[in-house]
């Protein structure tokens, strides 16, 4: 089994850990174009908390990452996220934690999420990207910026 498919088994199987004790947690690919697979990410908002994880594959780091959340599907680019860990100096994994006070959210409601990340990659010709959260389209056509949406979840483990 190769490492990177050693590395999303071992997200998926703490994923699964973290499902079977807060309930829900929502998962997308970090992709750069528009299928290259260089990460994960993992959005769970519990109770009052939103906490969103970007791991970088074996062979990438972080550099900066732009997160969007909010009640509506993201129309803006990510440089006008207003949340972002830039200059990260090229680690392999990046946790932003978000308050839901701020979001008029309740039980089961959806928040919608984009992440934007500048990843290089650290084996052969070292080259910069932009990468993605997998899912839906923000512009159609333009590029390949995309969003997902993950629930929030109100009950207790």
């Amino acid at each position: 089994m190769r490492r990177v498919e050693m590395m999303r088994l071992s997200v998926a199987l703490a994923l699964v850990s973290f499902l079977a004790v807060c309930g829900t947690a929502t998962g997308a690919y970090l992709i750069v174009g528009e299928d290259t697979e260089v990460g994960w990410i993992e959005a769970s908002a519990y109770l009052e908390t939103l906490t969103i994880t970007i791991a970088a594959d074996e062979g990438w780091i972080l550099e900066e990452t732009y997160i969007y959340v909010d009640t509506r599907p993201p129309r803006s680019c990510p440089r006008r996220f207003t949340r972002k860990h830039e200059e990260l100096g090229g680690v392999r994994m990046d946790t932003h934690t978000i308050g839901l006070d701020d979001f008029d959210v309740g039980c089961d409601d959806v928040l919608y999420v984009a992440v934007c990340a500048v990843v290089t990659s650290t084996i052969g010709e070292h080259r910069t990207e932009i990468a993605w959260g997998k899912g839906g389209s923000i512009r159609a056509v333009r590029d390949w910026a995309t969003y997902f949406s993950t629930e929030v979840i109100c009950e207790t483990p």
